[in-house]
């Protein structure tokens, strides 16, 4: 399956896993340059720059916020991993494309496809998809891509 723009689902989702790679790669800077701020803190401290209650702020904060980098890489990780092992993506892609030269609906493919749909007041019409929450993860889906 491509894109619009002729980029297939796999170079998608390796750009995905590229751009979560180097996010990974700057949070691991972000911990090395805060470790070093703790350490600088601690040093001051001892020549008497700052006070202890200051190198205690100090150190919470970025123990902080190293939490938060290393929090944020374990959540990146999961979704490389996730996103590698494609099985269930690539099942649900396969479904999806049973669907894909239609020309008209009828009531399997509407069953099939569609959870509901909504006509509101304002004249504008919602449609859910039995698997929107899939087809978001897809990379295929992101924004910017066209199908």
């Amino acid at each position: 399956m491509q894109t619009a723009d002729g980029v297939g689902l796999c170079e998608l989702k390796e750009r995905k896993k590229t751009a979560m790679e180097s996010m990974i790669e700057k949070s691991l800077c972000a911990i090395q340059e805060y470790n070093g701020y703790l350490v600088k803190s601690y040093t001051h401290m001892v020549d008497g720059v700052i006070s202890e209650a200051e190198h205690n702020l100090f150190r919470a904060d970025f123990r902080q916020r190293i939490e938060t980098a290393e929090k944020h890489i374990i959540h990146l990780q999961a979704e490389i991993e996730r996103l590698v092992d494609d099985s269930s993506n690539n099942e649900l892609v396969e479904q999806f494309k049973a669907y894909g030269n239609i020309t008209a609906l009828n009531r399997r493919i509407i069953v099939g496809v569609i959870r509901f749909i909504t006509v509101h007041s304002s004249n504008e019409i919602e449609i859910r998809l039995r698997c929107d929450s899939e087809f978001d993860e897809l990379p295929l889906f992101e924004e910017g891509a066209v199908v």
